[in-house]
């Protein structure tokens, strides 16, 4: 049985979260993919358990949910979940000119397009080169912070829209982040010790050192407003 792609298919991983003994999906969310296995029989299932198709290749119609990848050889049974595509568009505000998009891949890398040539919000190929492991996405009206798995934050764009973090900001932003949420023009971070980071236009809370000690601990909750942030504690 013949189970490799063909000339010209991607050979990237479909993102299995969970390891196999004898079974290997390969392939790209939304296109054709391959299962990888001696065996007698392959199934592609939802998550329910509903069989969408058998043997090793399969055209993946619905990306944004997971499969659940079934290869049986004899009395061994391998499963492999493939997970949905991983992808967060965030389109930017900005009323002055065209919108840029920044799309977060299954791989954890992210592509930006629009806005024009010399967009501050494009992702600046340099950093896209080695901008990898990253979680999440969220933007200001021109400006993107990319939260990585580590704990660590990413960011780029004009520097008047948190595109540039401050120096203190920067020195916090290297670990222990949990979530990163945003207004029209500036971040804040939510950091593991339960504290808060914020950088961006001043007056959009971008800088919150006049209630810095309320932010020290605590915090469970950013919510991000037009120009402002709503900070919820314990209690």
């Amino acid at each position: 049985m013949d189970t490799h792609p063909p000339p010209g298919e991607p050979e990237r991983s479909a993102s299995s979260e969970l390891a196999a003994d004898f079974l290997e999906v390969l392939g790209s969310r939304g296109g054709k993919l391959f299962a990888l296995a001696e065996a007698e029989a392959i199934e592609w299932r939802d998550e329910a358990g509903l069989l969408l198709g058998t043997g090793p290749v399969f055209q993946d119609d619905r990306p944004e949910a997971p499969l659940v990848v079934v290869a049986r050889q004899g009395n061994r049974e391998d499963r492999v979940r493939v997970r949905a595509r991983n992808v967060f568009a965030s389109q930017l505000v900005d009323a002055d000119g065209p919108q840029v998009v920044a799309a977060l891949r299954d791989d954890g890398t992210v592509v930006t397009w629009g806005g024009g040539a010399g967009h501050p919000a494009l992702l600046p190929a340099e950093l896209g080169a080695r901008l990898t492991g990253v979680r999440t996405l969220c933007s200001t009206a021109m400006a993107f912070a990319a939260l990585k798995h580590d704990g660590s934050v990413v960011v780029w764009g004009d520097a008047a829209f948190g595109g540039v973090p401050s120096e203190e900001a920067a020195a916090r932003l290297t670990h222990g982040v949990t979530k990163v949420t945003s207004n029209r023009s500036a971040f804040a971070a939510l950091m593991d010790d339960g504290s808060v980071v914020t950088w961006g236009k001043a007056a959009s809370g971008g800088d919150s050192h006049a209630v810095a000690g309320k932010l020290t601990s605590g915090v469970e909750r950013i919510q991000g407003c037009w120009n402002f942030f709503i900070a919820f504690k314990k209690g």
